[in-house]
């Protein structure tokens, strides 16, 4: 029996600002959490062997994150990677550039070709497709970054849900043939829930 191990994991929300708490030194101590524990998941990636690291958005709290924060998990990833774990990434509400154009910095990972590196800032046109060759294995990804409700009222002139927008794309690239031929189908997603409330956090 093929076996896949993975990490799903998401929200690390790197470079979220702390001004609303009061204290000596609290916004870099907070920043330091953040980073150790972000380290900590890439420690368990690699601890456990794992064989797919999915990453479901919103790496960055913003969609122009500073080179530290940049540097940083650029540097995770590197390690991940050359220990042997493939890195599936999908852009979040936070991390998504705003503005027509525009690119996630984690393009430039792309656009360099590391190896075993995936990042999607919009919706793909087909599922990709990662060969485990270490265990015979073919795995199918739907990866489904965030989508602005705004821009789905735009493109379908009002004439669709947000929800219905949503199925139709999940179900389209789900539905491709080259899914039929793999041992393990996987949907990410950075989306919202239907029928959810969703509850302001103070400091957020």
């Amino acid at each position: 029996m093929k076996t896949l191990r993975l990490i799903h994991t998401a929200d690390f929300h790197l470079g979220i600002s702390f001004r609303n708490i009061i204290g000596a030194n609290v916004q870099e101590a907070r920043r330091r959490d953040f980073e150790r524990n972000v380290e900590r998941i890439f420690d368990e990636a690699i601890k456990r062997r794992v064989d797919l690291m999915l990453i479901c958005g919103d790496i960055f709290h913003r969609s122009d994150p500073s080179n530290r924060d940049l540097v940083f998990i650029a540097k995770q990833i590197g390690r991940a990677i050359a220990s042997g774990v493939r890195v599936v990434a999908i852009a979040g509400n936070h991390d998504k550039p705003k503005v027509a154009g525009a690119v996630n910095p984690l393009k430039a990972l792309v656009e360099a070709k590391v190896p075993n590196f995936y990042f999607f800032q919009e919706l793909p046109k087909e599922p990709l497709i990662i060969d485990i060759k270490e265990k015979n294995m073919r795995v199918g990804i739907v990866p489904i970054p965030f989508v602005d409700p705004r821009v789905v009222r735009v493109a379908t002139k009002g004439t669709m849900s947000y929800d219905r927008f949503m199925y139709r794309i999940i179900n389209k690239i789900s539905s491709d043939t080259r899914l039929e031929d793999v041992d393990a189908k996987i949907l990410m997603g950075h989306l919202t829930l239907s029928g959810a409330r969703v509850k302001r956090i103070w400091g957020i």
